[in-house]
């Protein structure tokens, strides 16, 4: 299909946006389902951001000091036998890593059968963990130029209350070089997601795909009108986009925010500035072909981007490894891959993309695929192959914008796509 099958050149001015929504058919069972679909979405997303906050509020990262056995045998919590390295409390169905971490290098030649750590409840008191620094354990040592790290035990904790990681020297106590080293006991806290978060998920899936079923209308009946006012607005909604993505992510809820902020603006240029033959809002003319190459598409995109990740080193942890590392930046971070889809593809694909048909369609193709890709590089920055991955995806959803001459075509592919990923991830 030919995207000139579609008079994308029109020279009418652009509708106003309030003009554009009195002629949307709101009554009509099309108009009833976009408005019930983002109903639900935003219902969707509050319960999300409330999920992703009440998770947020119980993770932990603490990492206790950096002490000396020689300074920690004078702590007033010292006895005979053991010296304390941390307190925490944690709560009932915590999921808990614990770790001891060290100045040096944990070498066998210095550790091996001198100590042992011990991970207790404080009251009643209990012994949860008692791990030995015996050969078979130090050959699991992490270690790099500033230290090294031992992976001590992982489980769920039964009861809120206080927990210590201690270390335990039995009969004999440590002496030379051991006294000296710095060392620091690190816990992480977390609780899983469940059933219900991979539910939210799927419903906001299901809601942005019924406000796709609604917006798909016939292009004969859209109005026409230009793009020849549009270039300079599309610009300047790149710059704002652009300083907007450079807010930090501030954890997970503020990170899922910050997503719907985005949308937000998005949308908020493309249908403020954007006409209808602009955004292209409309269905293809093809409709089961086109249906069948985003669905597919969509598949093969969530496959390739599994198989960069795998073939391509990184050379860093990308900022959005470590958000999604805990279960709350896992939820925002499927949420936000499930509510960003059509936004990105109503401005990207829709009001710049058609704003710059005036230049061309190689332009036009170029600098919204250009502009896709450096929206994500902060993100990824660091692993390459998720970098690589989002330039492919920008490609085919380029491609099949110019091909369709339909925004929706893409924006199914897309939201396909971003499914299947955090389906695979949670």
């Amino acid at each position: 299909m030919s995207p000139s099958e579609f008079d994308e050149h029109e020279q009418e001015r652009p509708a106003p946006l309030v003009a554009r929504l009195r002629a949307f058919p709101l009554h009509s069972p099309r108009g009833i389902l976009v408005i019930v679909s983002l109903l639900l979405l935003v219902t969707l997303f509050g319960l999300t951001e409330l999920r992703t906050y009440t998770l947020e509020r119980k993770e932990q990262e603490h990492e206790g000091r950096f002490i000396t056995l020689a300074k920690a045998l004078k702590q007033d919590n010292a006895t005979a036998v053991s010296v304390r390295l941390t307190e925490l409390t944690l709560l009932r169905n915590d999921e808990v890593l614990f770790e001891l971490c060290s100045r040096d290098a944990l070498s066998k030649d210095l550790w091996q059968n001198t100590l042992s750590i011990a991970i207790l409840r404080l009251s009643p008191p209990e012994l949860l963990l008692k791990t030995p620094l015996d050969a078979a354990h130090l050959a699991l040592v992490r270690r790099n130029d500033r230290g090294a790290c031992l992976q001590l035990g992982s489980g769920v904790i039964e009861y809120d209350g206080a927990y210590s990681v201690d270390v335990v020297f039995g009969d004999k106590k440590p002496a030379g070089q051991i006294l000296d080293v710095p060392l620091r006991a690190r816990v992480l806290a977390r609780h899983s997601l469940s059933t219900w978060d991979r539910g939210i998920v799927i419903a906001m899936a299901g809601s942005v795909l019924l406000l796709l079923l609604g917006l798909w209308r016939d292009p004969s009946r859209l109005p026409a009108s230009s793009s020849h006012e549009s270039f300079p607005v599309a610009m300047i909604g790149i710059c704002t986009i652009g300083l907007a993505s450079q807010l930090p992510l501030w954890g997970s809820t503020l990170g899922l925010l910050k997503g719907f902020i985005l949308a937000v603006i998005q949308v908020g240029f493309a249908l403020t500035a954007g006409s209808s033959t602009v955004l292209a809002l409309h269905r293809p003319r093809r409709q089961l072909t086109a249906l069948t190459l985003a669905i597919v598409a969509g598949f093969l995109l969530s496959q390739n981007a599994r198989l960069w990740l795998k073939i391509v080193p990184s050379s860093g942890t990308a900022p959005v490894e470590t958000f999604i590392s805990w279960p709350s930046g896992l939820l925002a971070f499927a949420a936000m891959g499930l509510l960003l889809p059509l936004a990105e593809e109503l401005f990207f694909r829709g009001f710049l993309y058609g704003a710059l048909l005036k230049f061309g369609r190689t332009t036009a193709f170029l600098v919204s695929l250009i502009a896709f890709v450096l929206l994500h590089v902060q993100q990824t920055w660091g692993n390459w192959g998720s970098l690589l991955s989002i330039f492919g995806t920008g490609l085919v959803l380029t491609s099949l914008r110019a091909l369709t001459a339909s925004t929706l075509v893409p924006a199914l592919t897309h939201v396909v796509y971003n499914l299947l990923l955090a389906l695979s991830s949670l």
